[in-house]
């Protein structure tokens, strides 16, 4: 368990309350980790600036693996011509 958890703690790379984290992952059940596991790397990607994405213990008790990922924007970048 230990060793899932910190990959999932590097992958999701917001440091905060990492023991109560913890104590939360031991309690997940295992389809619960592999959905965790699926859909990890497309939210933070879809939220790069890490202070925009949410703190992991509210991600996982509010069980957002499941919520609909946001892609981010991208303005395209104006080159002169109208």
């Amino acid at each position: 368990i230990k060793k899932e958890f910190e990959y999932f703690w590097d992958a999701y790379n917001k440091k905060t309350e990492k023991n109560k984290c913890f104590k939360k992952w031991q309690t997940l059940k295992k389809y619960e980790k592999d959905k965790i596991s699926n859909v990890l790397g497309d939210y933070v990607k879809s939220t790069p600036d890490v202070q925009y994405r949410k703190n992991p213990l509210k991600w996982l008790n509010g069980e957002c693996w499941d919520d609909e990922i946001q892609k981010p924007v991208v303005k395209p970048k104006y080159n002169g011509i109208l």
